[in-house]
């Protein structure tokens, strides 16, 4: 189960809101409940909490441990000898030596962790304060015999301390906390605002202007790693038209080009079924450039198959965050990856006029930004459940006034999974 936040009364910075959830970590008393931070592959997600280390270290406030799950779970011993380095590492800054467990070894991975955590807190004196970057990436330690769920019994274990997850995938995340009856305050990061974008571009000494911002914050989607290419590509080879530096770096190698294919390959790699969800990515990239709807009827009768089996296929993707569903229509999220997915596996090579018809089409479309999520400082008390309590509905909204803005609290309890099913 999960608490997500929405504002629809004003745009929050997505520096001002990554600057709330800190100061929520840092200043708040007692254990809280863990933070989820969710976003896809390239949106700064990593960068966040690497920021909120650094600025924690220095208060002598907790004891600092960022765990990058996505490079270390790739087996138990692997994955506890590198948790066993940065648990060192920190304590070593912290001015103590960490002598490793205090306890016999568990059995499992996840459990070890704690273990080593522990300990390490124990020495310190200081409560530690632990970041984990991508979370839902533990699955990979599943598959390995006695290690169970991992990630639910992290999420079991993490209710001791004070914990901020990122996750590219926070249906995962949130199913396991749901099985787990466990509560989480979960936030999708916020694509990058027009002050955000003025920020990078001062930064990186690149000027623009209206048109050019228009035609920058298009093509780039709201992402920070698309921005960060595009602008350096214009800094870089002094082009002064977005379109044109676009062109470029969306071709085979070019920089938009190789951070689309990280992606897409991130996300399908991820999914089930890969030869199955790939031609269904294409299906729906290729429908999104027509007109008409691209619900699961007009999916079905796309790839010759049944609507029961193709609602799976949708399940998959959804699962992973590549697609997204508004109204029961379907579409990706990402609408530079949409274009990459039409160039680059229709089956044939892309000429430079289907990427210049591409890229256009994008700087000149207008782009419906999702509604942004309440600022972090912002809280919910939810009473805990009893035996006696009944679900009443699946999904409430509860709004409050914050200073000059009213919050609207949306606060999910899903009977069991994560939601997935409820497609049609």
């Amino acid at each position: 189960m999960a608490i997500s936040h929405e504002n629809s009364s004003s745009i929050v910075p997505r520096s001002e809101f990554l600057n709330d959830i800190a100061g929520q970590v840092c200043t708040e008393g007692g254990l809280g409940v863990p933070v989820l931070l969710s976003g896809g592959p390239g949106w700064g997600k990593t960068h966040f909490l690497k920021s909120l280390n650094r600025e924690v270290t220095g208060r002598k406030q907790f004891l600092t441990l960022f765990f990058p799950f996505d490079e270390i779970c790739f087996s138990p011993d692997f994955f506890i000898e590198k948790c066993r380095q940065i648990i060192s590492d920190a304590v070593d800054r912290a001015g103590e030596r960490f002598s490793g467990f205090r306890k016999k070894h568990s059995g499992t991975a996840v459990d070890d962790l704690f273990g080593m955590i522990e300990s390490a807190g124990k020495k310190c004196g200081f409560p530690p304060l632990i970041t984990v970057d991508e979370v839902a990436e533990t699955a990979v330690l599943k598959s390995f015999p006695g290690q169970g769920d991992p990630l639910r019994r992290f999420l079991e274990l993490s209710r001791a301390y004070k914990v901020v997850m990122s996750s590219a995938f926070p249906s995962r995340v949130i199913e396991a906390a749901g099985r787990a009856e466990i509560l989480l305050e979960h936030y999708t990061v916020p694509a990058m605002e027009r002050l955000d974008v003025e920020e990078t571009a001062a930064g990186l000494s690149v000027s623009l202007n209206a048109g050019q911002f228009d035609n920058v914050s298009r093509i780039c989607c709201g992402s920070p790693a698309y921005l960060g290419a595009l602008l350096k590509k214009m800094k870089t080879s002094g082009s002064k038209n977005p379109v044109d530096a676009a062109l470029e770096e969306l071709s085979p190698g070019g920089g938009l080009e190789l951070l689309c294919r990280f992606s897409y390959e991130y996300l399908v790699q991820r999914s089930r079924g890969q030869g199955i969800v790939r031609q269904l990515l294409a299906v729906i990239a290729s429908m999104q450039i027509r007109s008409g709807r691209i619900n699961l009827t007009s999916i079905a009768a796309e790839l010759d198959r049944s609507l029961g089996v193709t609602k799976d296929y949708i399940k998959w993707l959804l699962a992973v965050d590549i697609i997204e569903s508004r109204e029961k229509e379907y579409r990706i999220k990402d609408d530079l990856l949409a274009a990459w997915i039409r160039l680059f596996k229709s089956g044939c090579e892309p000429s430079a006029s289907d990427i210049e018809r591409e890229i256009k089409s994008l700087a000149a479309q207008v782009i419906s930004s999702p509604a942004p999520p309440v600022k972090a400082k912002a809280r919910l008390r939810v009473k805990k459940k009893t035996v006696a309590d009944k679900p009443e509905v699946p999904r409430d909204s509860i709004s409050r006034k914050i200073g000059h803005d009213t919050v609207t609290y949306v606060v999910h309890r899903p009977q069991r999974g994560s939601g997935l099913e409820e497609i049609d």
